[in-house]
């Protein structure tokens, strides 16, 4: 996001310099990350780095089973300690198909320094892809 040049000569309505979990900071930087998994694992997509707070602001997920299966791709967010913390996303089957689902989230969801935001496959023909949107600001 980019710094008002002159703020002190600055004349008119100020734009806003953010609203908690609703619109970012003036120096809040952007995120725009995507992650890819398949034959029933997991992949990371993003890691909060230290000191940051992210928050989540929309997200995208697709999913594709090729075999007959009774199983889920998933896309959440876990703590340092690799604790669920709660779901973004779950696409369930009961045969074999596809589905891709976007979702906004206002207020943003908060993700904390350390937290993982993750997508994983639950059967050897499952591929699952996740993409989040949102922004960093300082913790």
């Amino acid at each position: 996001m980019g710094q008002e040049p002159d703020q002190i000569r600055w004349r008119g309505v100020q734009p806003v310099a953010g609203i908690r979990g609703v619109w970012p900071a003036i120096d809040a930087e952007r995120v725009n990350e995507s992650g890819y998994t398949s034959n029933a694992n997991t992949t990371i997509i993003y890691t909060v780095p230290a000191s940051k707070k992210l928050f989540i602001d929309g997200d995208l997920m697709t999913s594709l089973l090729t075999a007959v299966a009774t199983v889920s791709g998933k896309m959440g967010v876990r703590d340092a300690g690799d604790v669920l913390v709660y779901w973004m996303q779950y696409h369930y089957y009961a045969a074999a198909g596809q589905t891709t689902v976007a979702m906004p989230h206002v207020p943003a969801i908060e993700a904390e320094a350390g937290y993982d935001v993750f997508v994983t496959s639950g059967h050897a023909n499952m591929s699952v892809r996740g993409t989040i949107f949102g922004w960093l600001e300082d913790d």
